[in-house]
């Protein structure tokens, strides 16, 4: 599995939270302390900057909130990894990145997505609205649709990478891999070729929703994730998909030196 490289870019975490965020609604904290701001995490996400392109990866329910948050004034593409709906349900607003791109004069502006076959129908039946002209012709499709599918090197503006297949209990998702840099939400499991394709990388964001549980489920514990490292033996991971069940503080003091959990606004700089 090759990978191309760039020169530099800045990698942003929207949002290191699990499918309900912390608090959850209503204000469940479980574990976690309310004081420590690096505890509120919205769904996740991340947000690839380089100067030329700007990238983001999922668009949850906390989209709208995390551009705000990150001061994010442009977008050039949306990545989604897989169609469940702490991934997509912002899909919403981001049809306002088309609609501010025709307001400016562009009639024809298609705002590009890339996503795999099974998230494009996924969306497409959930969202309808969003990709097919109205009966009164008002609206219109916003998207430019691109397909893509694990295995195969896409370039989104000056960003080359590469997508993997991950197991996500029943289901998959799409990892991507830039440069020395991999990004691997909701995963549980992955097969031993596609780990032996991530050696080299430097610094990995990987799923870790089951951190201090015994049992794996659709999301990875900690086990899994030294399994894991063992092969691909990455020299800086940052765990992602966290849940009320995991206070920061407490995370970190049972991980070594070169893992840290994930918080909301941490900028990794890379070169690549």
């Amino acid at each position: 599995m090759g990978t191309a490289k760039m020169t530099q870019c800045t990698i942003t975490v929207l949002g290191c939270g699990g499918s309900g965020g912390v608090p959850l609604a209503t204000g469940h904290w479980g574990t976690c302390d309310p004081s420590n701001p690096k505890n509120r995490r919205t769904r996740s996400s991340i947000w690839i900057k380089t100067e030329e392109t700007s990238l983001v990866i999922d668009t949850g329910p906390d989209f709208h909130e995390q551009t705000m948050r990150a001061e994010i004034d442009h977008i050039d593409a949306v990545l989604y990894t897989h169609d469940h709906a702490d991934h997509v349900n912002g899909i919403d607003d981001v049809r306002y990145l088309a609609i501010k791109q025709r307001v400016n004069g562009d009639q024809d502006y298609m705002f590009p997505i890339h996503l795999n076959q099974k998230t494009f129908d996924s969306l497409k039946y959930r969202f309808e609205y969003l990709f097919k002209t109205s009966d009164d012709g008002l609206y219109r499709p916003l998207f430019d649709t691109n397909i893509v599918e694990a295995g195969q090197d896409i370039t989104i503006g000056d960003i080359n990478m590469t997508l993997f297949n991950q197991i996500h209990g029943t289901n998959s998702s799409l990892g991507l891999r830039i440069g020395d840099f991999t990004y691997s939400t909701d995963v549980s499991d992955f097969d031993d070729s596609v780990l032996q394709s991530l050696k080299g990388t430097k610094t990995w964001i990987v799923d870790c929703g089951q951190f201090g549980f015994d049992e794996t489920t659709v999301h990875a514990n900690f086990d899994k994730v030294l399994e894991w490292n063992d092969t691909v033996q990455a020299e800086k991971l940052y765990l992602t998909h966290l849940t009320p069940r995991i206070d920061y503080d407490v995370m970190q003091s049972k991980t070594p030196d070169y893992i840290e959990p994930s918080y909301d606004g941490l900028t990794i700089m890379s070169g690549l």
